[in-house]
């Protein structure tokens, strides 16, 4: 065969083989053809139907499609214009321009739905919350209800989904309850394979989704293995400034603070997978939040930050572990503050975030949960902090509770890097450097190490130029009003275990003004304080070794130093101390004193030991060394009159205790050149007493002794020189303090004395006082020798001399006290305003001697002026209408001088007593006496066994003139006190009475005529007597006989008409009854008496008749005192 026939053959043979296959073809093609046919035509009607009517039985929603069509060829279904309603079915739900599901013919093989391409065109969802009942009901509340109400399909369905496309959708969220919106543009989202089918389990699905939140771009690409069994996924997570606020209605839980800003930026890389059942989600990457601001609940400012940013380097979310790289804060602002409550800002506003639900039912869970079995803990994962970063931070505090005002407090510029921060159990610890300014002024800094989950700090802390006027307002309970200066220190802090330890310690102060309170108070100025301390522990159970130095203005200075042992049991002082001004202390005494420290000065140096009152423990403290305070200066706080100062005062030889029975020893006491203003009130108050308001009851002048007490005198009985009544003297209690004084030395002192107690007042002023006391003890009655000198108004001596003991119970006091020619001149202001006359001239000394013992009081003043003269007699209203003049007649003697003696004594115990009280009583009575009774102060110059009696009158027998020895025995010492007191003018006035001297009259007469008779014998026998006659006993009956026969009256006559004998007392009787006495008899007499007393003082005791005057007689008694003398003379002083 040739081979043109065997190629017809082959061919033949070919399509013989290949015709039945190829009428399969033809057939399949035909059939798929008219199937192609009818689905392009059936299946859109078909597809639309099924979807409405399921919609609606499915969801109870109205769904509208636009056109769909078909391809049969590329299995590709399209739709347009799809619109799903809302439940009333006139607005629309959801809606979406297109959609294209691009099946593939593997469907067919792999009997489930594999698709090539699903793409959704410009899709719109409108959401919209309702309320917020429950979880928060939406408008598509009404689907999931209808969809969780189906049962539930068994078994897992399968599918292959590629190129999964939703292009320009747009999500439109609504929410009534908070009135916010949240606008979702340009979303876009691709998923370039998904499927579950056996073989594609483990490939990566990649999704990627992309739109603007609010105009903030979302970005999100992954990948993940949802359907394997680890789940292995992972997310890269971008945003860009989302502002969080508007999202905060959306919270399901409420939060404990406001968000007032905040924008999120990321760029995170989320990873998931599980093992062993065990999921695990780790995070990495960067978080930033800008523009953060916090407030609390009341819209009151808890932080700011212009950023907070973190980068993670790989953390696991459900473990809490892991490790970041960097947290770092810009210029982050912190408000935090303590209510007048005591509640921190901070502390409240978390406390109150957490809601009562949370909180019982974590709390049910725990209780009902059956106990765990006991096992070892395990240790919590660690969280790794590489860098720790803090720039330009700020934190405002303002404590409310503990100031008053409220205290502001500012700390700026806040820099904070720590390194390798770890909650590790076994981590090293962190190293942290911190900076800040304090009020814009002051600095501080750390530098150490820290363990935050321990915790435990160690490293340096240093503090520099800290104003403390910035924390004025912590002052409000303190006793300082203000303070000022300059705060600087450094130290070592470690802080372990719960217990804190300082080393090295160091605080300097610079400038430091404490100003008291009160105003116009004078600050305590300090050029610099510092302390030191090698070692503090707030255990204290070891001893405290410091050191504390300050200098004061000028050379002021103190130091201390010493150590406090443990628990404070006792701290032990070496001090020294100069120049320590005192008037910035006085302002803490200004309401209950009335005087005013202007300057002073103090100074210690020895060992103090002190017990504080802790514990059980009582105050006790023991001193040794020396004390003194110089250029001190007290003056009137109303009229800044000097009132007490001096140059130094020093203490030597200080032992004082206190505690139980206080005890103070004092070796010397010097006080030199001072001055002090001593007053005694018209009440007889010393100023002294009313330095402390407290004792006067009111503030007032003590310097002004023109100012008088306002209360009231004591209207009761007056005070008495001895006390009526016995009084137990007082003895010291039982624990009374133990005083021992080795000597006082005093030198160049002035004291400016005036008793407004005495009326007229006086004021002394004595000077160039010197001198010394010896030992005395509250414990040992012996006295101390007393010797001090000086002088009155520079010029007159002044000496003081005895022994004293005034702390011992009952005091002892012997002092004699002299002062010579002080001049009387400079008391002319008192004179002059309360006597009425000016003195011109005169000199004062005076010998006093004060003694007491056993509570009494024994003195004797002697007082002499010397040449006493007065001026012309002035008007005063406030001068005594008493006869001055006359009393210092009274007083002075021939010389021109008065001598005075004024003894007094007393109890000391009788309230009544008062010692200056007695001298001005016993003075003011001598001077009323001399006025009143002038002639009882004559008779003063008299000794008592002279008994020279009465000197106001002469007394005669009645009827008689004659001077008798007990006439001229009171004439002779009236002459003498005329004589002594030449100043003094008498008057006489003779007076009779008639009941009284009638009778002597007649007896006179009688007695007359007898004495005439015996002179008229003596005549005839001797001549002329030589004296005067006197009628003796036995002769008397002789010279009555003859009287009474030459007596011209009617006798009585015998029987035989002659005169009868009668005996003497009968014609003694007749011859009286018939004697006459008229008026002018009288009143002879009366001139008689007063001429006898006359001529006797000008005759015997040679006075000047000018200085006696006779006055008209008196011829009755009227005004007589009945138990006086009536026949007598009556003198008067003048």
């Amino acid at each position: 065969m040739s081979k043109p026939d065997r190629a017809s053959l082959t061919q033949h043979l070919a399509w013989q083989r290949m015709r039945r296959p190829l009428r399969w073809a033809g057939w399949t093609l035909a059939v798929l053809l008219v199937l192609a046919a009818l689905s392009w035509a059936a299946l859109p009607a078909l597809v639309r139907k099924i979807a409405v009517d399921q919609t609606q039985a499915q969801i109870g929603r109205k769904l509208e499609i636009g056109e769909i069509a078909f391809n049969p060829f590329k299995l590709a279904l399209r739709a347009s214009d799809i619109t799903l309603y809302e439940a009333d079915g006139t607005q629309p739900f959801f809606s979406a321009k297109g959609l294209l599901a691009d099946l593939s013919a593997a469907s067919l093989l792999r009997l489930a739905p594999v698709l090539d391409e699903i793409r959704l065109t410009t899709p719109q969802l409108h959401v919209v919350r309702v309320d917020a009942e429950g979880s928060g009901h939406y408008n598509f509340s009404d689907i999931l209800d209808r969809l969780a109400a189906q049962p539930k399909s068994e078994g897992q369905a399968r599918f292959s989904l590629a190129n999964v496309q939703l292009q320009d959708g747009q999500i439109r969220f609504e929410d009534k309850v908070s009135g916010k919106n949240i606008d979702i543009a340009a979303l876009q989202v691709g998923l370039p394979f998904i499927s579950n089918l056996p073989g594609n389990i483990d490939s990566f699905v990649q999704p990627q989704l992309s739109a603007t939140i609010n105009g903030t771009p979302l970005h999100l690409k992954g990948r993940s293995k949802p359907f394997a069994s680890t789940q292995e996924s992972a997310f890269a997570i971008d945003i860009d400034q989302l502002d969080l606020v508007g999202y905060l209605p959306f919270v399901p839980a409420e939060l404990p603070v406001l968000i007032q800003s905040a924008k999120l930026s990321t760029k995170l890389d989320l990873g998931f997978t599980r093992k062993d059942d065990k999921p695990t989600v780790t995070l990495a990457g960067d978080v930033r939040l800008d523009d953060v601001a916090l407030q609390d609940k009341a819209h009151a400012p808890l932080l700011k930050a212009k950023s907070v940013a973190l980068q993670v380097k790989q953390f696991d979310l459900l473990a809490a572990s892991g490790e970041l790289t960097q947290l770092t804060l810009e210029q982050p602002q912190v408000w935090a503050g303590m209510n007048a409550r005591g509640e921190i800002n901070w502390q409240r506003a978390l406390a109150g975030g957490g809601s009562a639900g949370g909180k019982n039912s974590a709390g049910t869970a725990k209780k009902d949960a059956p106990a765990p079995a006991a096992s070892a803990p395990q240790p919590a994962p660690p969280i790794v902090l590489q860098q720790l970063t803090v720039r330009g931070g700020e934190v405002n505090w303002r404590d409310e509770a503990n100031a008053t005002p409220a205290q502001a407090i500012k700390l700026s510029k806040i820099d904070i890097n720590a390194t390798q921060l770890s909650t590790a159990a076994d981590a090293k610890p962190a190293h942290l450097t911190l900076s800040a300014v304090e009020n814009g002024h002051g600095k501080l800094a750390f530098d150490g190490q820290l363990q935050p989950l321990k915790p435990g700090v160690a490293g340096k802390i240093t503090l520099e130029n800290i104003d403390l006027a910035g924390y004025q307002n912590y002052l409000s309970r303190a006793p300082i009003s203000g303070v000022a200066g300059k705060l600087s220190g450094q130290t070592t802090l470690q802080l372990r275990d719960g217990h804190l330890k300082l080393d090295d310690s160091k605080v300097q102060l610079a400038d430091l003004r404490l100003t008291p309170p009160g105003k116009g108070a004078q600050p305590l100025a300090l050029e610099s304080l510092s302390l030191q301390a090698p070692t503090l522990t707030d255990t204290l159970d070891h001893a405290i070794p410091f050191k504390l130095q300050a200098r004061f203005d000028k050379n002021g200075s103190a130091d201390l130093a010493g150590q406090a042992a443990a628990h404070f049991r006792s701290v032990a002082l070496d001090l020294e101390v100069k120049d320590l001004p005192i008037t910035p202390f006085q302002h803490y005494f200004t309401d209950v004193l009335n005087v005013t420290i202007s300057s002073g000065l103090a100074s210690a140096k020895g060992k103090l030991e002190l017990t504080p009152p802790l514990d059980d423990r009582k105050l006790a403290l023991d001193y040794k060394g020396s004390a003194a305070i110089t250029n001190l200066r007290m003056q009137d706080k109303q009229t800044s009159t000097d009132f007490l100062r001096w140059r130094t005062l020093e203490l030597a030889g200080i032992q004082a205790k206190l505690g139980g029975r206080p005890q103070v020893a004092l070796e010397k006491v010097t006080l030199s050149n001072f001055y002090a203003r001593a007053i005694l009130s018209d009440k007889g108050r010393l100023n002294l007493q009313d330095i402390v308001v407290a004792d006067a009851q009111e503030q007032g002048s003590i310097t002004d002794d023109s100012k008088k007490t306002d209360k009231p005198a004591n209207t009761g009985s007056s005070r008495k020189t001895v006390s009526a009544t016995p009084v137990t003297p007082a003895t010291a209690p039982a624990d009374a303090p133990i005083v021992r004084v080795g000597q006082v030395v005093l030198a160049g002192g002035n004291i400016n004395y005036t008793d407004n107690f005495v009326k007229p007042n006086y004021t002394a002023n004595m000077t160039g006082l010197s001198g010394s006391i010896g030992q005395i003890s509250s414990e040992k009655p012996q006295p101390a020798p007393v010797n001090i000198s000086g002088k009155i108004d520079n010029d007159a001596p002044l000496q003081i001399s005895g022994s004293l003991n005034p702390l011992f119970k009952p005091m002892y006091l012997d002092l004699k006290a002299s002062a010579n020619g002080v001049q009387l001149p400079r008391l002319t202001p008192y004179s002059a305003k309360y006597a009425g006359y000016p003195i011109t001239k005169g000199k004062l000394s005076m010998d006093v001697q004060y003694k007491i013992e056993n509570d009494k009081l024994v003195a004797q003043n002697d007082l002499r002026i010397e040449q006493l003269s007065f001026g012309e007699r002035v008007d005063s209203p406030d001068a005594t209408n008493l006869p001055v003049m006359l009393a210092v007649s009274l007083l002075k003697d021939r010389d021109g001088n008065i001598n005075l003696n004024l003894p007094i004594s007393g109890s000391l115990s009788d309230p009544e007593f008062s010692v200056g009280g007695i001298i001005v009583r016993v003075f003011v009575n001598l001077i009323v006496k001399a006025v009143t009774s002038p002639f009882a102060l004559i008779g003063s110059m008299f000794r008592a066994d002279e008994h020279i009696g009465e000197l106001r009158y002469i007394e005669f027998s009645p009827g008689s003139s004659e001077v008798t020895d007990e006439v001229r025995k009171k004439l002779d010492a009236l002459g003498y006190a005329l004589h002594e007191r030449p100043g003094i003018k008498l008057d006489i006035t003779g007076r009779v009475d008639p009941q009284v001297d009638d009778q002597g009259l007649r007896r006179e007469a009688l007695e007359r005529a007898m004495r005439s008779l015996k002179r008229a014998d003596l005549i005839a026998k001797e001549g002329q007597p030589d004296g005067p006659v006197r009628v003796s006993a036995a002769e008397r009956a002789k010279y009555l006989e003859r009287v009474y026969k030459d007596a011209k009256f009617d006798k009585p006559r015998n029987m035989i008409g002659l005169s009868k004998s009668l005996p003497e007392a009968e014609m003694e009787k007749l011859i009286l009854e018939h004697t006459e006495v008229t008026k002018d008899d009288l009143r002879n007499l009366a001139q008689r008496r007063a001429d006898q007393v006359r001529n006797y003082l000008q005759e015997q005791s040679v006075i000047d008749p000018a200085r006696i005057f006779l006055i008209a007689p008196k011829l009755d008694g009227a005004g007589i005192p009945e138990k006086e003398p009536k026949a007598r003379v009556e003198l008067t002083i003048q």
